[in-house]
């Protein structure tokens, strides 16, 4: 899951809401990776084993960006690298929130 901001943005936080199914399909291993040029990644937090998600419909969670220091990006992905709750390899998600600094810089 991907998404792309048109701008840059140094990120302090983040948020996630699971899907729709209750007590299935939630994350539990991944990295929110972050990038300027949507090619060359960098992992900003990875999460093993996490049930921060809970078992509900739609549960959210949040988490800083902890070393962000002043790194700015304009892409930003989530990367399942392990089974979800469900014991398959489905990236279930309703949303994503970034919270941090816009910056004035020009993207290319």
């Amino acid at each position: 899951m991907a998404v792309d901001l048109k701008r840059l943005l140094a990120p302090t936080h983040y948020c996630l809401r699971s899907s729709k199914h209750a007590n299935s399909h939630k994350l539990r291993n991944w990295r929110l990776e972050g990038s300027k040029d949507g090619s060359s990644w960098k992992c900003l937090r990875e999460h093993v084993n996490d049930f921060s998600l809970a078992d509900t419909k739609f549960s959210v969670a949040s988490w800083p960006i902890e070393n962000a220091d002043t790194a700015v990006f304009r892409h930003f992905r989530v990367y399942q690298t392990c089974k979800n709750s469900s014991g398959d390899n489905h990236l279930m998600c309703a949303g994503i929130e970034l919270y941090g600094m816009l910056r004035n810089e020009e993207c290319t």
